[in-house]
């Protein structure tokens, strides 16, 4: 269980960095729209039971969805503020 604990991490370390350079690349205006597409197809739920499998994904977002609403705004920097 640790190994699949272990790929988890670091499949979803390697999708958030692989996030955020395309988003680095929609800031400047570099990335194009198929670039954008592939990475939300690659970045969806059935890629990520496919490298992590079924029972590592249905556990990780279990523990995803446990997080305090604190630690939820903290990520998304928007604390009780809209858009």
């Amino acid at each position: 269980m640790q190994y699949d604990n272990d790929r988890a991490i670091a499949v979803l370390a390697k999708a958030l960095s692989v996030c955020r350079g395309i988003l680095y690349s929609a800031r400047t205006g570099d990335a194009s729209q198929g670039e954008i597409e592939r990475l939300l197809e690659s970045t969806g739920e059935e890629s990520l039971i496919a490298l992590m499998g079924q029972d590592t994904y249905s556990h990780v977002m279990r523990l995803s969805e446990a997080l305090p609403k604190k630690d939820r705004d903290t990520l998304l920097s928007i604390g009780d503020d809209p858009y």
